[in-house]
């Protein structure tokens, strides 16, 4: 996992689309620079070439030529005239190992930014789950809407991930053009613009972990939230970056009830420590939970359980298609150990132990991420691009997020025998369905 607890999905597209076009923000933070020889980009890219050829997991860099490579970007840094031209072939220069958790942030920007949209893969289509209220964006989209195109662009499992990094990291652009279809099927054209607010000081404060920041949470401290509807406990986890006290303390609640529902939509992972105390309540007896591939070889990562503290009830995991990293690995070792049922959509397939480097260079901030070990289950295989396939494929449809309904919850419920209507479901915590932007 990476320090961030966020997990980029494995990303197809590349990422020289939008950088060509010409659409970065005029208000950037380098857009002002006028010369590029005032941003460090060869300093950029040389030091993402030595973190990769010192520290990624895969010597062979999955058969790239890595210093071939390295040359021809470096030809191509000396001869652009743009800054974002630049920023994006550091970012491609890294695509080129599709690799879900290696990837470049760029120096921050002053301003905040927000399309006002957040959405949601379901099953091989891009919705709207939901508009933020006071923005363009409330005005002109839906949820339930289809996105049929942005920018021109199609948006799939395979690219999503890359216009997202795009649009909302690397280049982000003041309005953008999309193609939508509602639910009743009617097709329309609708430019959103994003609000933007400059920060009050000169300098953008340097926060690597801005990316991973809620566009509505900007400091993302979620707490877990919980119900009880008879004697299930349905637990909503937003993430896997979690203290082992109260990892401890839910579980604790657990196992006043017969049943658990874990809700694991939404949630983009972090980091092995929560991932292993999460297994160590779930299931009563030590497990070997997967193996870290690095450059020095295998080591098996072993789970020593709770034992007599483990929740040994019926278990429910839900999962979507923002379910990424160490959600994704809890799914799927429930799944292999045969501890409990996996309901929902395919998950976000970006599976890998990567850590931050920060660099400085002529006062401005950046960070690589590093893929420094893949996670390989018990079966031999490993999740990164195909994600958990439920054991039960259950989705929302577009009418039901127009709607606001959650068929999802309601059905693992039903399966429990709780009887809870879908729009009920969906106003348990006010959950606002939907992830990504």
């Amino acid at each position: 996992m990476d320090p961030s607890g966020a997990a980029r999905s494995s990303h197809r597209a590349p990422l020289i689309w939008l950088i060509s076009a010409g659409i970065a923000l005029s208000c950037s933070v380098l857009a002002a620079t006028r010369q590029t020889g005032a941003v460090p980009l060869r300093t950029m890219l040389r030091e993402a070439y030595e973190l990769v050829q010192k520290r990624y997991y895969d010597k062979t860099y999955h058969g790239l030529d890595w210093d071939a490579r390295y040359k021809d970007f470096e030809a191509k840094i000396r001869a652009t005239t743009s800054v974002n031209a630049g920023l994006g072939l550091v970012a491609q220069f890294l695509d080129g190992l599709k690799d879900s958790h290696t990837y470049f942030i760029p120096p921050s920007r002053p301003f905040d930014h927000d399309y006002g949209y957040r959405l949601q893969l379901i099953g091989d289509k891009t919705f709207i789950a939901r508009v933020v209220p006071k923005t363009d964006a409330e005005a002109k989209l839906q949820p339930g809407d289809e996105v049929l195109a942005v920018n021109g662009f199609v948006p799939s499992r395979e690219t999503l991930s890359t216009v997202n990094y795009i649009l909302n990291v690397l280049a982000p652009i003041e309005t953008v053009d999309m193609w939508v279809r509602n639910p009743a099927g009617v097709r329309r054209q609708v430019l959103v613009n994003a609000r933007i607010v400059e920060k009050p000081h000169q300098r953008a404060e340097w926060d690597p972990l801005a990316i991973y920041r809620t566009k509505d949470d900007p400091t993302r401290v979620e707490p877990q939230r919980f119900t009880s509807i008879g004697d299930v406990l349905i637990w909503a986890m937003p993430d896997f970056l979690v203290e082992d006290r109260i990892v401890d303390g839910m579980w604790e609640r657990a196992r006043r009830h017969r049943a658990v529902i874990l809700d694991l939509r939404d949630n983009p992972g972090g980091i092995t420590t929560t991932l292993n105390r999460m297994l160590a309540n779930a299931i009563d007896r030590d497990i070997k939970a997967y193996e870290f591939v690095e450059r020095k070889g295998r080591t098996p990562e072993l789970v020593k359980s709770r034992k007599d503290n483990a929740f040994t009830g019926a278990l429910t995991v839900l999962v979507d298609s923002n379910s990424g990293s160490a959600a994704e690995l809890f799914a799927r070792i429930i799944q292999l150990e045969k501890r409990g049922v996996v309901i929902g959509d395919r998950s976000a397939g970006g599976v890998m132990a990567a850590r931050m480097y920060e660099g400085e260079s002529r006062h401005l901030f950046y960070a690589f991420v590093i893929t420094d070990a893949d996670l390989v289950m018990n079966d031999g295989k490993s999740l990164e691009i195909v994600g958990v396939v439920p054991d039960e494929t259950m989705l929302p449809t577009a009418a039901d997020l127009a709607a606001g309904r959650d068929p999802v919850l309601a059905h693992a419920a039903a399966k429990l025998g709780i009887t809870l209507d879908a729009a009920a479901a969906a106003k348990i915590f006010e959950k606002k369905v939907g992830g990504g932007s």
